[in-house]
């Protein structure tokens, strides 16, 4: 079971979101030791909002960069382009079986 929450004031307690709906779900457990897991929240990208990078942005990019400089690169260096110099990302060269492969540390947007 995953739900969510944060620390309160002065980290004293943690405030679980929807509580008392989690308190019915865990009531069955009452006398059971849990485990219990604390990790920061990440909410993925949507379906809608992937669309949008790939159907939208990306193509724009790629036909302004056509139109200015006459170059064309792939959808995929427009995108690493974007996680390099819009959110910081820094390409990391790793040899793996004697192949050097180059990845992007941080997260993905």
């Amino acid at each position: 079971m995953t739900f969510t929450g944060k620390f309160s004031n002065y980290c004293k307690s943690i405030v679980i979101d929807y509580a008392d709906s989690i308190l019915r779900l865990l009531y069955p457990h009452k006398d059971t030791q849990l485990e219990i897991s604390i990790k920061k929240f990440h909410r993925d990208r949507t379906a809608a909002q992937n669309r949008y990078c790939w159907g939208v942005m990306i193509p724009t990019v790629r036909a302004w960069q056509k139109e200015t400089t006459g170059e064309c690169n792939s959808k995929e260096a427009i995108y690493a382009f974007f996680r390099v110099n819009i959110i910081g990302d820094e390409p990391v060269i790793e040899t793996v079986d004697g192949v050097d492969v180059i990845t992007l540390t941080g997260k993905r947007f």
